[in-house]
């Protein structure tokens, strides 16, 4: 009987053991399943430590630079198209005038003109000649001897003289009647308004070029704005996806060190 006794007690301090030894291979197991998920998260937290705040205020600065070169850049569409408008216009206006007749009556007003200041600085001669053979005619006023001396030099020359004077008043005369066309010539191609025209045209070519270097100037920089945009979008994508990150792995991130103590 006393060995059945001893029997049963170590039977039943075997069973003890065995339900002790299911406990902690239990709790063994657990324990190791908690530390793979400490490990798990541990891994996942990104190598670069993210300042969340640091990241969302750069997503913020970087918006609102986006946002202002968008808006520069729809100012700058609205220019081009102004600037666009007046080029239409202007070379519109610019097709609108004949240069090469312009030039071309120019040229003549200016042949015509020549011509007039010619016949202005002969007849001026002629006028000078005549009024000194006038001088030399009165000379036979003032000699009794009249042209009883015809060898005599200051007879023969006032002699002389009095016959040019018909010849060089017609001269004058005939000059005066071809000044007289040439003015009217010259009046009927308006030169005023030819040089206004040609000057329009001029103003109309200068201006185009103003207008072609301004459209090229607010293309280029719309464009660099086009690109920094793209750049600035690239930037808050990629700052957006470490939001994401941080997000998805906030409590490994902020319990870093309490999930080391827990490895540990």
């Amino acid at each position: 009987v006393k060995n059945e006794e001893i029997l049963q007690e170590i039977e039943e301090d075997r069973q003890i053991q065995n339900s002790l030894c299911d406990t902690l291979s239990r709790q063994q197991e657990e324990m190791r399943k908690e530390l793979d998920i400490i490990t798990t998260q541990i891994a996942n937290i990104p190598a670069e430590i993210i300042d969340i705040d640091q990241v969302n205020m750069l997503i913020t600065q970087k918006a609102s630079q986006k946002s202002v070169l968008i808006k520069n850049n729809l100012n700058f569409s609205s220019e081009m198209e102004a600037i666009r408008a007046r080029l239409n216009q202007v070379s519109e206006g610019l097709d609108g005038i004949d240069i090469g007749s312009l030039r071309s009556q120019r040229q003549e007003a200016d042949s015509i003109q020549e011509q007039i200041d010619k016949i202005k600085q002969t007849s001026k001669s002629l006028t000078q000649e005549i009024g000194a053979n006038k001088r030399k005619t009165r000379l036979l006023d003032g000699i009794p001897c009249g042209d009883k001396f015809p060898d005599c030099k200051f007879i023969c020359d006032a002699n002389k003289a009095a016959k040019l004077l018909p010849t060089l008043s017609e001269q004058v005369s005939n000059l005066e009647a071809m000044k007289m066309e040439l003015l009217a010539d010259f009046g009927h191609l308006n030169a005023h308004n030819i040089d206004a025209q040609i000057k329009k045209y001029e103003d109309f070519k200068s201006e185009i070029t103003e207008c072609e270097r301004a459209l090229e100037t607010k293309q280029l920089k719309l464009s660099s704005n086009v690109t920094k945009s793209k750049l600035f979008s690239k930037e808050i994508e990629d700052l957006r996806a470490k939001v994401k990150e941080y997000e998805d792995n906030r409590e490994a991130i902020e319990n870093l060190e309490t999930l080391l103590r827990e490895k540990v």
